[in-house]
């Protein structure tokens, strides 16, 4: 009996690591037309390392660069320094 249970158990979590782990499940992100630039599969703007001037990041990814919710066009935008750490 335990040994049925035990395969059920495996087979079970075995589809569900299929079905739900696929990275068609996961939501997409389009970055916006400006962003043409793709370093480490992210989207980057031309002029990214300038973030505080020519850059104009801090109008979608916050004053302080630690994201969250673009009034622009209503999206949600990443905290820069999950990648770059505190570069700036």
């Amino acid at each position: 009996m335990k040994t049925i249970l035990l395969l059920l158990f495996s087979i079970s979590l075995i589809i569900f690591y299929l079905t739900a782990c696929n990275e068609d499940n996961l939501p997409k992100f389009n970055p916006p037309a400006d962003h043409t630039l793709s370093i480490a599969d992210r989207y980057h703007k031309p002029d990214f390392k300038s973030p505080f001037g020519t850059g104009n990041c801090t109008s979608c990814h916050g004053s302080s660069l630690t994201g969250g919710f673009s009034t622009a066009d209503g999206r949600s935008t990443p905290s820069c320094y999950t990648c770059h750490g505190q570069l700036w």
